[in-house]
C-alpha cells in the first residue's frame, strides 16, 4: 500500500475536493413493489429494496419490461438506510429508492467501490434529512478524489482497491492458519486426520444411534475394517455416582470478582456455565473432573476444573469413572440427552436422577474408557476439519467476489 502512495505523489499525484453533483445525476428509481414481479431462484435481474443487507437486493426477478428496468454500473441507494451499493447489472427496484448515475467516463465496478466508502461516510448525515430534501444534500456534498494533471486517478483507486482487496485475503489466510494452530494447540493434537481406530470409533457409535432410532447422525461417512467388539451397556446414574451433592445457597451478587480465582458456574445455557472468576472462601468447592446438572432445566455441564456453584444445580463425581476430560465430555453429552428429554415434565432432583439410564460402551462387561477416549478425539478432529473447510470457503468466497 505504501508503495502505491509513493508512485501516486512521486508523479505529482494530489487530492482534490469535488462536488458530488458534479460527478454523479442523481435520480429517482421507476418503482414497483414487490408483487409486480416473479422471483426466482434463476432470476435474471436484482430486485433492489430500501434493506442494507445482501447489497440490497430483496431476490432476484425475470424480465419485466424497459420501462422500470434501471441500468447497472451505477450506485443504489435506499431512503432508510441511506447506503449506497454498486449495481454491476441492470435491475429493477422497490419504493423510496434512487440511483446515482455516473457523469464520466472510467466508472466500472473496482473504482466504484472507492466511490461507496467515500458516499457511505455521509450516511448518518443523509438520514438526518426529509426524503425531500436528499437530492439538494447529495448533489452540494463535497469528496476528496486523487487526481494527476488535473484528471481523476482512477488508475490510482483501483490499485488502491485491489490491494485492499490482496491484504484482505491474505488477512484471511492468515487468520485460518492461526485458527488451526490455536484448535491443534487446545486439543493437544498435531493434525485432524482421523486415525483408523477413530474411524473406527464413528462407525461403532452411529450404529448405536441407528439402534436406538436417533435419527441420522452428524456424522462422516466412515469405511472400517477394524471393528472392536464394543458393546453399550445400560447404567443408571446411582451405580455409577454413588453421591449426588448440591451446590451452596447464596446470592451470586454477593460473591466478589477475582481474576485468580475459582469458576463460578451457574444455571445457564451459554459459555459451559461460566459466569466469571470468584473468591471461593467460605464456599464449598466442587472437585475437577464433575457433570454438573440444572435442576430445572437439565441443562449439563462438564467441569474440568474446580468450581463453586449454586443450589440450583447438582453435582456428580466420582474418579473412578470420570478422570480426564474425554470420559466426562462423552458421559456428560449422553446424560444431557436423557435429562433434556425428562426435564419437559419433571425437576431433576437427587432422588430422580439415580434412577436415570445412560448406554456406555463395554468390552468385557467393563466400562470401555479408551473407546470414550478415541471417540471424543474423531469428533475434536472432525470439527477442527469443519472450521478449515468454513475457513477455505470464506476465502474461495471472497476471492470469487473480488475477480467478478
Amino acid at each position: 500500500m505504501q508503495e502505491i502512495e509513493d508512485n501516486f505523489k512521486s508523479n505529482g499525484g494530489k487530492f482534490e475536493e469535488f462536488r458530488i453533483g458534479d460527478l454523479f445525476e442523481i435520480k429517482s428509481n421507476p418503482q414497483l413493489n414487490k408483487d409486480s414481479f416473479r422471483f426466482s431462484a434463476n432470476g435474471e435481474y436484482p430486485y433492489f429494496t430500501r434493506t442494507v443487507l445482501n447489497n440490497g437486493f430483496a431476490g432476484y426477478v425475470d424480465y419485466l419490461d424497459e420501462e422500470h428496468k434501471i441500468c447497472g454500473n451505477s450506485l443504489a441507494v435506499g431512503m432508510l438506510g441511506m447506503q449506497f451499493f454498486y449495481m454491476k447489472k441492470d435491475f429493477y427496484a422497490g419504493q423510496f429508492t434512487k440511483t446515482a448515475f455516473p457523469k464520466f467516463k472510467g466508472f466500472n465496478e473496482t473504482s466504484a467501490q472507492y466511490f461507496i466508502v467515500l458516499l457511505n461516510k455521509y450516511q448518518k448525515v443523509f438520514q438526518g434529512v426529509l426524503v425531500r430534501d436528499f437530492e439538494e444534500l447529495f448533489n452540494d456534498s463535497l469528496i476528496q478524489l486523487p487526481t494527476q494533471n488535473g484528471e481523476i486517478a482512477f488508475d490510482y483507486m483501483e490499485a488502491y482497491i485491489k490491494e485492499l482487496e490482496a491484504d484482505r485475503v491474505k488477512e484471511l489466510e492468515y487468520e485460518k492458519a492461526q485458527q488451526l494452530k490455536a484448535y491443534l494447540i487446545a486439543t493437544g493434537l498435531k493434525d485432524y486426520t482421523l486415525t483408523k481406530a477413530e474411524q473406527a470409533a464413528l462407525e461403532i457409535f452411529e450404529k448405536y444411534i441407528k439402534i436406538n432410532n436417533w435419527g441420522k447422525p452428524y456424522l462422516p461417512a466412515v469405511d472400517c475394517s477394524q471393528q472392536k467388539s464394543v458393546q453399550f451397556q445400560e447404567f443408571k446414574i446411582g451405580e455409577l455416582f454413588e453421591k449426588i451433592d448440591r451446590g451452596d445457597i447464596f446470592q451470586q451478587g454477593r460473591l466478589q470478582d477475582n481474576e485468580g480465582g475459582i469458576n463460578f458456574i451457574a444455571q445457564n445455557d451459554s459459555n459451559n456455565g461460566f459466569v466469571k472468576r470468584v473468591s471461593s472462601d467460605n464456599y464449598r468447592v466442587f472437585l475437577e473432573n464433575s457433570i454438573v446438572i440444572g435442576r430445572q432445566t437439565g441443562i449439563t455441564y462438564y467441569q474440568k476444573d474446580k468450581f463453586v456453584t449454586t443450589d440450583g444445580l447438582l453435582v456428580i463425581n466420582n474418579p473412578k469413572i470420570i478422570n480426564n476430560e474425554f470420559n466426562g465430555l462423552f458421559i456428560t453429552s449422553l446424560l444431557s440427552r436423557q435429562l433434556l428429554a425428562f426435564c419437559y415434565t419433571h425437576t431433576v432432583s437427587a432422588k430422580k436422577l439415580v434412577e436415570v439410564k445412560i448406554q456406555l460402551p463395554t468390552q468385557n462387561n467393563a466400562i470401555d474408557f479408551d473407546f470414550m477416549h478415541t471417540f471424543i478425539r474423531a469428533i475434536e478432529k472432525i470439527v477442527i476439519k469443519e472450521v478449515v473447510e468454513w475457513a477455505d470457503k470464506k476465502i474461495q468466497a471472497t476471492k470469487q467476489v473480488i475477480n467478478a
